[in-house]
């Protein structure tokens, strides 16, 4: 069985520094390895287990500030990480596409063409639902920004009118 090598485990540290922090704070790399007595340059798992405690238990993120550390987040720099991910695993996607689609198929048996077939055919779903989910998400996040404009003029025009009661 798996013993830590403290009375906590790494990501548990990690976590305890972190989940007070402010959104907006970026936590150095070695502000991180001062929290866990380690330099957390030569294994980021205790980072990431703690970033996924962080998001399920508070809503909260740690992304990558590259050079610097990691940064606390929500809301929609979580949306814009996330977003950013489906940009990588689509390019990733096309990139697999077009090596597979240049394979030099003369000399394969049939197995192997329906493989590299299959392959191609697989990949293409793949990338299909990147760009269905991107769209999806794409349309909720400006239904979001709609009724927060909506939201805004409301406020205005409610505060127009307290401050104009409160002139009188």
């Amino acid at each position: 069985m798996f013993e830590p090598k403290g009375k906590k485990p790494m990501w548990e540290l990690v976590y305890d520094y972190v989940v007070d922090k402010p959104i907006g704070e970026i936590l150095t790399f070695e502000e991180l390895s001062e929290a866990i007595n380690e330099d957390i340059m030569k294994n980021r798992n205790a980072v990431y287990k703690a970033r996924k405690k962080l998001a399920t238990r508070h809503k909260k993120f740690l992304v990558t500030e590259r050079g610097a550390g990691y940064k606390v987040v929500e809301g929609m720099e979580q949306l814009d990480h996330a977003q950013s991910r489906h940009v990588t695993a689509r390019r990733q996607s096309n990139e697999a596409t077009f090596e597979v689609a240049n394979i030099k198929t003369e000399g394969m048996n049939q197995e192997q063409k329906n493989d590299v077939r299959a392959f191609i055919a697989w990949n293409a779903t793949v990338v299909s639902a990147f760009s269905n989910q991107a769209k999806r998400v794409h349309q909720a996040s400006a239904a979001v920004n709609e009724k927060l404009e909506e939201l805004t003029h409301k406020m205005d025009t409610y505060s127009d009118k307290m401050e104009q009661m409160a002139d009188k």
